[in-house]
This record gives structure tokens, sequence and C-alpha cells, in this order.
């Protein structure tokens, strides 16, 4: 009886080893699963709501002038604001923005403002 004890506790504690690769790890894991958390990021996502935020800053012959950009992205559009303190300026239109995570680690990013595309790769 004893030794059909041992064996019972020894075979859980090797299918609770197995099993923690399947139990939550992070703050947004799932509680269980299959898939490790490259193979549930592998995929293309499109990105449907966004800000975006840059300083930059100019020296010339009349001093140093700051500009602060604000892109707000919605849905498909966008809106930019550019505050340069003597001057404003703002343009919107069409957006789209994609990644693509693949299993091996590596991603493709495209961003589409008004026709104009930018791509990027990666690890």
């Amino acid at each position: 009886m004893k030794l059909k004890t041992i064996f019972i506790n020894i075979i859980l504690v090797f299918i609770l080893c197995c099993l923690s690769g399947c139990l939550k790890k992070g703050e947004n894991d799932p509680s269980i699963s299959l898939k490790t958390r490259t193979a549930r990021l592998s995929r293309q996502w499109h990105l449907t709501t966004g800000t975006e935020e840059y300083t930059s800053t100019n020296t010339d012959s009349l001093g140093i002038h700051t500009s602060i950009t604000t892109s707000i992205y919605t849905q498909k559009t966008f809106e930019t604001v550019t505050d340069g303190g003597s001057y404003q300026n703002s343009h919107s239109g069409s957006f789209s923005y994609i990644m693509v995570f693949k299993n091996d680690g590596g991603f493709n990013s495209i961003k589409v403002n008004d026709n104009t595309s930018n791509t990027l790769e990666g690890t």
C-alpha cells in the first residue's frame, strides 16, 4: 500500500512538472493555455486606437525653438497637431497600421498615413 502511494505521488509530481508550462506566467496570460506565448502572439494585428507624441527642438539664428506634435489614431483616421509656441499646424487623414508577429520571433510593421507607407522589419 505504501509503495502504491509513493508511486501515485511520483506520477502527480511528474504531471505537474509537465503542465507547468501551460499555467499562467504573466499578468495578462490566461490561467491555462496549451499554446506558448509566442504562438498566442504570432499573427496579424491591426491598431484600432492610439496616441503618439514627440518633441523636437531646432536651433537657428533666432534661438531655440521647441515644438510638440501629437497624433491621435481612431479606427481608420488620424489627426496630427503640432504646437510650436508661435505657430500651430494640424493635419488629418486616413490611416492603417498592421503588425505581423512570426513564430520565429520576427515581425513586420506597415503604417500607412494618407497613402504614404512606412515599413519596418525586425526581430
